[in-house]
């Protein structure tokens, strides 16, 4: 058996709600962290910052703590990043296989929405 993939959610606001619910509900898909950019979501669980219920993750904002969890992929979210390039530079930190990770993780994705819409 395969191990799941280690996914951290970069940011849950419109787009990373739902990316956070498409991670919890496929399966080989593991949400070990997710950055959050509010002092308000900080400490809480990403589940319920995502109107989903808990899940057992807890939003940091801190993200030395994101690098530090060893993931496989990172989803990021942020719509109102203003230093875009400054995050580019986190998330490659993350030292991930990107290309292969990414690809699987959106077929997937792709394939909860599909489910979601029947």
């Amino acid at each position: 058996m395969t191990a799941p993939l280690r996914v951290v959610q970069w940011a849950t606001g419109t787009v990373g709600r739902f990316a956070v619910e498409a991670i919890v509900g496929l399966d080989g898909l593991e949400l070990v962290g997710a950055l959050v950019y509010s002092d308000d979501k900080a400490g809480r669980d990403v589940g319920e910052i995502s109107g989903i219920g808990p899940v057992g993750v807890t939003a940091t904002t801190d993200v030395e703590e994101i690098i530090g969890l060893d993931a496989d992929c990172v989803v990021y979210a942020a719509q109102g990043e203003m230093d875009p390039m400054g995050a580019l530079d986190d998330i490659v930190r993350v030292d991930l296989n990107k290309t292969k990770m990414i690809d699987q993780f959106i077929d997937r994705l792709l394939a909860f929405a599909k489910l979601r819409a029947l």
